[in-house]
């Protein structure tokens, strides 16, 4: 170690040593070659290297670090190869030094193995710098938005017809194709042809490739002004989404916006160091386009909550699922939360739906406690509250259960890893409650959990009516606090690892987007 770490000093030193270090290798780093090496080091270690083999030099990788199942030693991961392409793009780049060019090679695996362990020591240098100003649950929400949508996987059939369902449909569909010039089912499949080129190619340069497929030029420019940046671009705003940076962990993704490069000399070539952000972007990335439609929320929020209904009834049947319904007096009708599960005469579920996602800003940044989706889950939870209270004061025709479970079943990502903000959901329950003055009792004042969809999809895959059962009882504990869902289910005394049930919607995606049919 060339500075100690120990004092201010040390930890400034030794931070600045450690982002010279990994600058001094990217100002050498022409952006094109090195999203060719990133795209290849990527492919390296997934199910199919062959192709990344023979455009690597055998001598530049280990043996074992070939495939998707290597020793972690040898192991890169995909979110540290999306930091250095962003940071590629913002590093000014000296190609020449003491009057000789230098260059890294493109064909040279151990250059993306040397950035990565140099990544990783400013990674640990910024914390040991910063960590007694950080909260620590706070960076463990922002590492796991950064880390698990990849090792969930982006390339499946329930990320895409959930996303599809929800936001590519109706009164946001139509606004798409008005604003965009193409209709979202057109460009979902112009889309995944590029992406399953950028699987087996490093470039995409001839538009006579898609001719093949029956996809006309214009759908082809409409499709890559969404998903492609040209490279000047892509270093303009790459620089300004830096600024304000403090952390490298931290940073907030070009790719996520725009997963194509436009290289535009000699003719133009689209690159992807990382194809499947390609489908993130045609999936999760469509709300981040609708959402400019001021009447988005009143389209796409019944629709995951019929979603969410649809889901819940087809694996646990034996549960009584009722949609949201009024209640009350006729002059003063109030609407009950969104799903309601009885079992028997009580009921045992009381589900609030929110389709609303993070800003890219909340995920990396500056922290979901700052975006406007707060105030939204607050609703929920407040909402779920004023239903108990009526509920004991006989204001509608249910009873609760002893031990209901409320939750908040979210589009988005909320809750996990995210013990360090859950806490500014129930303050703005609270606040909202005293705001508009009602009468929630300390017993109405239940526990309600934060679920991600993806979560409680996972859940169904492996749960039995039982062990879903005793997993909310679970959750429901304060010993469980702060946990993933699929995490507390697998505590369940009736969880059984060998069950694997099917996406019960797999069926159903050829009727969103007819050509998927086709593509099976």
């Amino acid at each position: 170690m060339i500075f100690s770490n120990k004092g201010l000093k040390g930890r400034v030193f030794l931070r600045k040593y450690r982002r010279d270090r990994l600058r001094n290798l990217l100002e050498l780093a022409e952006d094109e070659d090195f999203f060719h090496l990133l795209w290849a080091a990527h492919l390296l270690q997934s199910d199919d290297p062959s192709v990344a083999k023979k455009l690597l030099q055998t001598t530049s990788y280990h043996s074992d670090a070939v495939g998707p199942n290597i020793p972690l030693v040898h192991r890169v991961h995909p979110w540290e190869l999306e930091t250095l392409a962003n940071l590629a793009l913002s590093t000014p780049k000296k190609f020449v030094r003491k009057g000789i060019e230098r260059k890294l090679r493109f064909d040279q695996f151990n250059i993306i193995a040397e950035c990565v362990d140099r990544l990783r020591k400013l990674e640990n240098a910024e914390y040991a710098h910063e960590g007694h100003q950080m909260d620590v649950l706070m960076e463990l929400s922002r590492v796991a938005h950064r880390q698990f949508p990849w090792q969930a996987g982006y390339v499946n059939t329930a990320n895409l017809y959930r996303n599809i369902f929800v936001y590519g449909q109706g009164k946001c569909a139509e606004y798409f194709e008005a604003s965009f010039g193409i209709s979202i089912v057109r460009f979902s499949f112009v889309s995944l042809a590029l992406f399953a080129s950028l699987k087996q190619f490093a470039i995409v340069a001839e538009e006579k490739i898609f001719a093949r497929f029956g996809i006309s030029k214009c759908e082809l420019e409409s499709t890559l002004a969404l998903v492609a940046i040209p490279h000047s671009r892509a270093r303009t705003k790459a620089k300004e989404m830096q600024q304000n940076v403090n952390h490298v962990a931290c940073m907030p993704s070009i790719l996520r916006q725009a997963p194509c490069l436009a290289f535009e000399t000699q003719g133009r070539r689209i690159r992807s160091p990382l194809p499947e952000l390609i489908i993130d972007r045609i999936s999760s990335g469509l709300f981040y386009d609708i959402i400019k439609y001021s009447g988005s929320g009143d389209d796409f929020g019944p629709r995951f909550e019929k979603y969410c209904l649809e889901l819940l009834s087809s694996v646990f049947p034996k549960i009584n699922w009722i949609p949201e319904q009024r209640y009350g007096p006729r002059k003063s009708k109030r609407s009950t939360p969104d799903i309601l599960g009885k079992c028997g005469n009580h009921l045992q579920f009381v589900f609030e739906c929110k389709a609303r996602r993070m800003s890219h800003q909340a995920m990396f940044g500056r922290g979901p406690t700052q975006d406007d989706g707060v105030k939204d889950l607050g609703k929920g939870i407040r909402q779920i509250w004023t239903f108990y209270a009526h509920t004991r004061e006989g204001l509608t025709s249910h009873t609760l259960s002893p031990n209901v479970f409320g939750a908040i079943l979210a589009m988005d990502n909320w809750g996990t890893m995210g013990q360090a903000y859950i806490k500014k959901f129930f303050d703005e329950a609270e606040r909202q409650i005293a705001e508009v003055g009602l009468d929630v009792q300390p017993a109405d004042r239940r526990r309600v959990q934060i679920i991600p969809i993806l979560s409680l999809e996972r859940v169904m895959a492996k749960a039995t009516h039982e062990s879903f059962l005793e997993a909310c009882d679970l959750a429901r504990a304060d010993e469980y606090d702060g946990w993933l869902f699929e995490d507390v289910h697998r505590k369940a005394k009736h969880f059984n690892t060998a069950r694997d049930g099917n996406y019960p919607f797999t069926s159903r995606l050829g009727d969103l987007l007819p050509w998927w049919k086709e593509f099976q």
